[in-house]
């Protein structure tokens, strides 16, 4: 059968399927199998297209995505594969799309509306490179008790944190072991499903989209700047104020190493540099000395290595206080001296 005519087909089947149903379609043939993951992608691709609320939001083409030889598509297979290994999970295949769709989210700038936070896939995820373990997760989380309450024993050992809002310490989670999503936050736990789910709720959701397109917050800079120069004079002249200014600076801006350095020597912790700066040893060192606090957006590869953190305490000897997780505390807190 014409691979083109199969996909027409099980689209029409899908349509009437259940999950178990489609799953086992899915399990009769080679062909069959690829057909109804390039219908899944495509139906999710505009999900994501017509529910995207963000008009900067980087959407990359359905055909790089469905290229073998993209080398953007390449990287980002290259780096879901890395990020299962370092975790020892699956990511659920829905997820593994989002982030071929929308790329890394690396240095994308996730406001806090209004208690919106976290209700829309836009805002919500961080940058791929820093999902890890709820147990293991160094910003402070006051409510981690709570979210360990609201999940079974063999539940919570499989918390992935993959979205986090240090303003209401609103939590996106992925349940690994079954691949749903649930958001916890103002000490309730919401259940979003897939994303399939949620993406399918909230664009029949036209209240929430016209709540969100006219929030002021969403406006960027009140006078855009055009070149890094003016960037970095701007940075200079708000003398402090960096939370209002980086974050909304177009991503090749925030990715500039000169504007990076300017950042760093202020002294303001700025979470949404690239996350290969987060995890580069010699800069963070230097971040640190200039704010003990930047040792909270150091990546969990830093935060665990011993002899890091070891450098990091002759610096800082408070740096035994500014941590919020268990994991750390047994892991690395007993090698450090005290």
């Amino acid at each position: 059968m014409h691979a083109l005519s199969l996909i027409t087909i099980l689209d029409h089947l899908i349509c009437y399927s259940d999950d178990e149903s489609i799953y086992k379609l899915s399990q009769c043939s080679k062909d069959c199998h690829e057909s109804i993951h390039q219908i899944k992608r495509r139906q999710l691709f505009k999900l994501i297209k017509d529910g995207n609320i963000l008009h900067n939001q980087h959407l990359r083409s359905i055909e790089n995505i469905e290229s073998v030889h993209n080398e953007e598509t390449l990287k980002l297979l290259e780096m879901i594969k890395r990020k299962e290994d370092e975790l020892k999970i699956i990511l659920p295949s829905y997820l593994k799309e989002f982030i071929l769709i929308c790329g890394d989210l690396d240095c994308r700038f996730t406001p806090h509306l209004n208690g919106y936070y976290s209700s829309h896939p836009c805002y919500s995820f961080i940058p791929f490179q820093e999902w890890e373990f709820l147990k293991t997760h160094f910003l402070k989380i006051p409510s981690r008790t709570e979210i360990e309450k609201k999940f079974k024993a063999h539940q919570r050992d499989s918390l992935v944190i993959v979205g986090y809002d240090p303003i209401t310490h609103c939590c996106l989670l992925l349940e690994s072991n079954s691949g749903l999503l649930y958001e916890f936050g103002r000490n309730e736990l919401t259940k979003f499903g897939s994303l399939f789910e949620w993406y399918t709720k909230l664009n029949s959701n036209k209240t929430f989209k016209h709540s969100i397109n006219n929030n002021h917050h969403l406006n960027q800079l009140q006078h855009p700047v055009t070149t890094v120069e003016s960037a970095i004079k701007l940075l200079k002249f708000k003398s402090g104020d960096y939370s209002q200014i980086y974050k909304y600076l177009p991503i090749d801006f925030k990715k500039n190493e000169q504007l990076i350095m300017e950042v760093m020597k202020s002294g303001y912790v700025e979470k949404y540099i690239p996350f290969k700066y987060k995890d580069n040893a010699d800069f963070m060192l230097q971040y640190i000395k200039q704010n003990l606090d930047a040792f909270q957006i150091c990546s969990a590869r830093l935060r665990y290595d011993i002899d890091f953190v070891k450098r990091v305490f002759e610096i800082n000897p408070k740096i035994i206080y500014q941590n919020n997780s268990r994991e750390w505390n047994f892991k690395v807190k007993p090698f450090i001296d005290v």
